[in-house]
């Protein structure tokens, strides 16, 4: 399935992590974008569209809650659902996230299986399933 994702996380190891697994859900590898904070994330969305933005909350340059609020003000961005990957799980901070135009929080650490159904609920959708080995 051609989804385009930009997954914004100052951590290698977590976008890494991210990129598997929408691979294993089914979703193409290749039509996955990183940047490594909010300011990244701004510059990648003006030169490109997106079908989903998945971010963690505190990053330097510009945190998670920048960017959900720019995008929210964007007549451009506000458009692309945008689900955050935080410890930070306060109720003010989920109500913050959810003003600003956040469509879900994922409470860290998370499960292949939550951050997969997450993907599938706020895509509307489900991804095919990958190949099997030696089939295409």
């Amino acid at each position: 399935m051609a989804r385009r994702f930009l997954f914004v996380d100052d951590s290698a190891t977590v976008r890494a992590f991210l990129k598997r697994l929408v691979r294993i859900a089914g979703y193409t590898e290749e039509k996955i974008v990183e940047a490594e904070n909010g300011a990244d994330a701004i510059k990648r969305l003006k030169e490109q569209s997106f079908d989903l933005v998945v971010t963690d909350l505190h990053m330097p340059v510009m945190t998670g809650i920048q960017l959900v609020k720019i995008m929210g003000v964007s007549p451009e961005l506000r458009r692309i659902p945008v689900i955050v990957l935080s410890s930070d799980g306060s109720e003010l901070r989920i109500e913050e996230l959810k003003k600003a135009g956040a469509s879900l929080f994922l409470r860290k650490p998370c499960t292949p299986e939550t951050i997969r159904d997450a993907l599938v609920h706020t895509l509307g959708e489900k991804p095919e399933p990958p190949a099997a080995p030696g089939t295409t």
